[in-house]
């Protein structure tokens, strides 16, 4: 569960978290998190944008820089 939404979100530390948040077990989360890493690393070389820059449509460009409204 981790593993999958670490790769989707480009997010390990959250995964992490929710996790622990599911289980309340610090074992599951010192296991789980490599895992987590891992997935995102892997998920990030096949995709540069996440589930969210998607959803958003933004450009996987370093220098983007969102411009405030108004």
């Amino acid at each position: 569960m981790g593993s999958l939404l670490a790769a989707t979100t480009h997010a390990p530390a959250m995964s992490a978290i929710l996790v622990f948040e599911t289980t309340r077990s610090y074992d599951v989360v010192i296991a789980s998190m490599p895992a987590c890493v891992i997935s995102a690393v892997i998920a990030h070389v096949i995709r540069h944008r996440s589930v969210y820059s998607e959803a958003l449509g933004l450009e996987a460009d370093p220098s983007f820089t969102p411009q405030p409204p108004g």
